[in-house]
């Protein structure tokens, strides 16, 4: 699948209608709590942490808590040493289940 506007080729057509809000700045993702609005759904998702206040990314060591992975990546080397920073230890908060339990899972 190629864009009509310029060279970009893609192996899925949702690719190429991803890649076109770039050329367009279609923002069909809008935020239920501000005027934000994004082209990309994760973006969004990203977004609505900051108002609601989920943190779902956390540190194994220790209470810290992120809404996205890269600062608990950087939290670790920073105060638990470069030797346990390893990215297959970052938590994430899955959902509440039915109990009110919470389920957590390595990213």
């Amino acid at each position: 699948y190629k864009c009509s506007l310029c060279e970009y080729r893609a192996a899925q057509k949702q690719s190429v209608t991803y890649h076109m809000r770039r050329h367009t700045g279609e923002k069909p993702f809008k935020c239920p709590h501000c005027p934000y609005c994004s082209s990309s759904r994760q973006n969004l998702d990203r977004h609505v942490r900051r108002h609601t206040g989920e943190m779902p990314y956390g540190c194994p060591y220790c209470s810290y808590r992120s809404i996205t992975k890269g600062p608990v990546v950087d939290h670790m080397r920073a105060r638990h040493g470069e030797n346990v920073c390893d990215k297959s230890l970052v938590v994430k908060l899955e959902a509440k289940n039915s109990d009110g339990s919470l389920t957590i899972v390595k990213v």
